[in-house]
């Protein structure tokens, strides 16, 4: 069989499963279904999919009996989930590099921390019932023996990762305070203008005389303290009269600049003189405005050292993944 018709039929085959238990998948004889080899482990579709088996259940209750029915949402769940699928997939051999990494380097842990492991595992999950909690192993065909092997495999994992990747990881104040200055605009939130407007256009029919009247008028109004709302809904001949003139919130930063120009300064009832452009005059008003606010290095401080923590561990886990793959046999039959 070819590479590429092997790699067909795999995800066949867990595309076909997808929304069966998984109980019933391994009962009709999903296990053997090879996803891919790490040096002389296997791993197969069963295993994936009980990796994301807690996933997928809440998945496919965020979804109504009714809408699987929808050929298309039945499809858009099958391709996430399928997605999912194949990052479990990547990291099922992620684990087993790293497993395999602890006990050529001869680490040991205390039983003892899987035993705690487990007993907080049945805690969380039947309230310490172990009665229950085998029946809920055995009715996903899973012994306490498996899963107290997959627990010691998942501790070793994690210690293995604390001590190569988590430790050892300095975050400066100079790096925080850097990262800071060279993203100040993500800490800072720009003024706010709510404008409004009204423009006027000069009619072909009318003499410049009556136009200007008709601004002079207009201006009056302002100036006695008339509604800037009720005079745009009466004379203005933009789009936003129906609003009472109103282009709704911008950034400070983002008011045309010729309407900025002609504002003495933006402050909350402000009003321009009248501003002609392309033959056409307008009244500028702002009509309520929002103060910035820059936030301090210190109000950020712990969250941007998160970030720098959380990126620098990122960085180390995949050079370290990266190492511990060129040196391994890797098989994948499955396509991304």
């Amino acid at each position: 069989m070819s590479l590429k018709r092997c790699r067909n039929l795999i995800c066949s085959i867990i595309s076909s499963i997808l929304l069966i238990p998984l109980s019933s998948a391994q009962d009709q004889g999903y296990t053997d279904g090879i996803v891919a080899v790490v040096n002389d482990d296997v791993i197969t579709v069963y295993d994936v999919a009980t990796y994301n088996a807690e996933f997928e259940q809440k998945l496919k209750k965020d979804i109504a009996e009714s809408e699987l029915n929808n050929i298309d949402k039945r499809q858009k769940l099958v391709n996430e989930i399928n997605a999912y699928r194949i990052k479990a997939a990547h990291d099922l051999i992620n684990e087993k590099l790293i497993y395999a990494d602890f006990k050529t380097k001869g680490f040991q842990f205390p039983l003892e921390l899987v035993d705690k492991r487990i007993d907080s595992i049945v805690k969380s999950y039947t309230g310490g019932d172990w009665g229950k909690f085998e029946e809920m192993l055995l009715e996903s065909n899973t012994s306490i023996e498996k899963f107290r092997e997959k627990i010691e495999r998942k501790l070793a994992v994690d210690l293995l990762i604390n001590q190569t990747i988590d430790r050892n990881i300095i975050i400066s104040p100079y790096k925080i305070e850097a990262y800071f200055n060279d993203n100040i605009e993500n800490y800072s939130e720009p003024s706010k203008v709510l404008l409004q407007i009204i423009m006027i256009i000069p009619d072909e029919l009318e003499s410049k005389k009556e136009f200007e009247k008709l601004v002079a008028t207009i201006s009056d109004e302002i100036r006695k303290g008339s509604d800037f709302s009720e005079l745009a809904k009466i004379h203005s001949h933009d789009p936003s009269k129906k609003n009472g003139g109103e282009l709704g919130w911008l950034n400070r930063n983002d008011i045309r600049i010729e309407f900025k120009n002609a504002l003495v300064e933006i402050k909350k009832g402000a009003v321009s003189d009248p501003l002609i452009l392309s033959g056409s005059t307008y009244f500028v008003k702002v009509a309520d405005l929002i103060e910035g606010i820059d936030h301090p290095i210190a109000e950020v401080y712990d969250g941007i050292k998160r970030n720098l923590y959380n990126e620098a561990k990122k960085k180390r886990y995949e050079s370290y993944i990266e190492e511990l793959r060129s040196k391994a046999y890797i098989r994948v039959f499955f396509q991304e």
